[in-house]
């Protein structure tokens, strides 16, 4: 018996605009925490992975994503991002300085916030425009942002950044060796993070679909929304689950380009970019690990590279500033939207906010600046703007006016280039290097020796049954293998991928009980 979906539709309620004479003029109607949505749009957005329907009951009246919510806040994967590296310190006796949950959390406190501002525009008198972009396509769900963002990190390997190179080099170099067991899409934390909800998590037993999240937050997840391509380095999705990712794009692509972000995604992205430029440069800098001197030297450098009438970073005389570079690389990127004068303003701004900022422990210094940055918070909520003219082709519909935008890029260049990008960071990034191609290469050297399943770590095997592969008898290891292997890592925290790969290689041995599991 066909069921009509239509009858699992919770209560909704005429979206209110105040830009209309009437809310029956309006096709959005509004869920309980606040979301909207175009009813006829409904089942297909909010259905789930595993095609069952959606239930909505009296005994758990949450809408359907604060359900997905729910289901990631309990993920063993969520938990493991205390223990991974976002950015490690310079101070090589204490390596990790901040770490993906934190980072992770503020993502996801954003990306709310932001999608509860867009429709409050909405509700605005003057919110017309910001009504029809959401209604173009079906709707639009603070929830799901929100988990969106506690999401969009879960893929990330052991060690951050450091870990992904390695792995998905490690991939290519073991994978290329052998032309008919390519894997033409190495990894990527992105495509890993969607990997775990959609296949790898599971908070019961008989799920066979991940965390069977609906389809708004799958797409909301979904940052960069297309398999591996020749010319990006970045994407959101493995081959092996594209069926997965179309499903997605199809039930979401109501009003969107090929390879656009869905709304709920943008809002991510854009709370992501406001985090790492604001949020977790006030933890670096008012932590002491990062020299405010240094800083304001080289972006006065930039400053008076070029012409402040006529600026063209281009011409600048300070090629290899870190500023000036970024500048180049975003005038390539976003032609059209890049604006040589608005860096520049942007660079002075910083100038400014770094201005009283002392390389001691002065606390007042600090709170100011935590302060200033704050505001800075403020001005950008103010920018964000809503439209079907995107600032770049097939670029986001929701986002930051240029002055606004371009701050943002300037401050993230300091992250990167004065404390990431440094030769302290950069002895403790070789290290963890080291160990990620130690523990790859000892669990392919151990799958290739033949050994019995039951010898094998439990997350091992369970990564194996994942992939639908045994043990190899004769030696040779398929693609799947090696994605098994892949994926059994990105369950370990920094300190567990440190140990596992020292008991690999013999220089550790370790200490088990009766009943004990590795």
């Amino acid at each position: 018996m066909t069921r009509n979906l239509d009858t699992f539709i919770p209560p909704l309620r005429p979206f209110r605009n105040g830009s209309r004479s009437t809310p029956g003029n309006s096709e959005l109607y509004e869920l309980p925490d606040g979301s909207v949505v175009v009813r006829k749009h409904y089942s297909s957005r909010y259905a789930r992975q595993s095609n069952k329907p959606s239930k909505w009951s009296v005994l758990d009246p949450r809408t359907e994503t604060e359900r997905d919510r729910g289901r990631l806040g309990y993920s063993r994967y969520l938990r493991r991002l205390a223990g991974v590296t976002q950015v490690v310190s310079p101070d090589l006796s204490s390596p990790m300085l901040h770490n993906r949950s934190s980072h992770s959390h503020k993502v996801a406190l954003l990306a709310r916030e932001i999608a509860e501002n867009v429709i409050r525009k909405a509700m605005d008198t003057s919110g017309g425009e910001v009504t029809a972009v959401i209604e173009s396509v079906g709707g639009l769900d603070i929830t799901a942002c929100e988990t969106a963002g506690l999401a969009h990190d879960l893929g990330h390997p052991p060690f951050g950044h450091i870990g992904e190179e390695v792995l998905d080099k490690l991939l290519g170099t073991h994978l290329n060796a052998r032309p008919d067991a390519a894997l033409a899409d190495g990894f990527e934390g992105n495509a890993q993070s969607f990997r775990i909800v959609t296949v790898l998590d599971r908070d019961k037993i008989d799920r066979l679909h991940g965390l069977d999240l609906t389809n708004v937050t799958l797409a909301a997840i979904l940052k960069y929304p297309y398999t591996r391509q020749p010319d990006s380095r970045k994407f959101s999705s493995y081959l092996s689950e594209a069926e997965n990712l179309k499903r997605v794009r199809e039930a979401m692509a109501t009003g969107l380009e090929p390879g656009q972000q869905s709304l709920e995604a943008s809002i991510m992205d854009l709370a992501d970019d406001i985090a790492y430029a604001i949020h977790d440069l006030q933890d670096f800098l008012t932590s002491g690990v990062m020299n405010p001197m240094k800083v304001r030297s080289s972006l006065q450098e930039a400053y008076a590279s070029v012409d402040e009438a006529r600026p063209d970073f281009a011409e600048s005389a300070a090629p290899l500033n870190p500023f000036v570079m970024k500048a180049r690389d975003l005038e390539k990127t976003y032609n059209g939207y890049f604006s040589s004068e608005h860096y520049l303003e942007a660079i002075n701004l910083a100038l400014d906010l770094l201005q009283d900022l002392s390389p001691g422990d002065d606390s007042l210094d600090r709170l100011a600046f935590s302060g200033a940055l704050n505001e800075r918070i403020g001005r950008v909520f103010d920018a964000i703007r809503v439209s079907r003219k995107t600032p770049w082709p097939n670029g986001p519909m929701i986002f930051l006016d240029s002055p606004q935008w371009h701050e943002l890029q300037a401050l993230k260049v300091i992250t990167r280039s004065f404390l990431v990008n440094t030769a302290g960071v950069g002895m403790v990034q070789r290290s963890q290097g080291k160990v990620m191609e130690s523990l790859f290469t000892g669990f392919v050297e151990w799958l290739k020796d033949a050994p019995r399943l039951e010898t094998l770590p439990a997350g091992l095997r369970d990564a194996l049954r994942d992939n639908e592969v045994e043990i190899p008898a004769s030696g040779a290891l398929s693609p799947a293998h090696y994605r098994a292997i892949a994926d059994h890592i990105c369950s370990f925290s920094d300190a567990e991928a440190t140990i596992h790969a020292q008991w690999l290689m013999g220089a550790q041995t370790p200490k088990l009980t009766v009943g004990a599991t590795l």
